[in-house]
């Protein structure tokens, strides 16, 4: 199968492609809600601002694939392999990436809003401007070099390898030894 008749099964109204091969599918701007793409092998795709609202992606391969602005909310991506990707400015609101990989992948100014990341390998390089609210990280692999993000309300239980930094936002957060961190100043009446 190859991009153009992936694109025209999905308009005539299929949703199930779990299991194809498409290397370096351009998928720019590709509407693919609610399709199901799990165990499929996309490795090196352009999904730029393309929508995967909804989707089954569990088990998908995507090892450097560009996700950037792309939505994913709602999404399974459970056991994926996001190795190497590009996930900056990406909408993975309530996404479910239980036990996903994502080594190496840039997720700066992502969304992980209210997201299942459990037992996740999430081991990048920086997470500037990410929003992991209300996000579930616990036993989760949280290795960063540089971060500025968010953690309001994170359960960050058991997780490994996580550090916070000072530009971290820590707002009733669950740390890793099961403490809970609040950076927010008292206000003296």
């Amino acid at each position: 199968m190859n991009t153009e008749e992936l694109l025209q099964r999905y308009a005539a109204g299929e949703r199930d492609f779990s299991g194809i091969v498409i290397w370096d599918a351009n998928l720019v701007k590709a509407n693919l809600r609610g399709i199901n793409l799990s165990h499929a092998d996309l490795s090196g795709a352009c999904l730029i601002a393309a929508d995967l609202s909804e989707a089954n992606l569990d088990q998908i391969r995507l090892e450097g694939s560009d996700l950037t602005s792309a939505i994913l909310r709602q999404s399974s991506l459970k056991g994926a392999g996001l190795e190497g990707c590009q996930l900056v400015n990406t909408n993975c609101r309530e996404v479910n990436m239980t036990e996903a990989k994502l080594w190496d992948s840039c997720i700066d100014g992502a969304l992980f809003y209210r997201a299942n990341l459990y037992r996740a390998k999430l081991v990048v390089s920086s997470r500037y401007g990410t929003d992991f609210g209300d996000a579930d990280m616990r036993e989760t692999m949280c290795e960063c070099g540089k971060s500025a993000a968010f953690f309001e309300r994170s359960n960050l239980l058991h997780a490994s390898g996580f550090v916070p930094q000072k530009t971290d936002t820590l707002i009733e957060t669950i740390m890793p030894d099961g403490t809970i961190k609040d950076d927010r100043p008292l206000i003296r009446s």
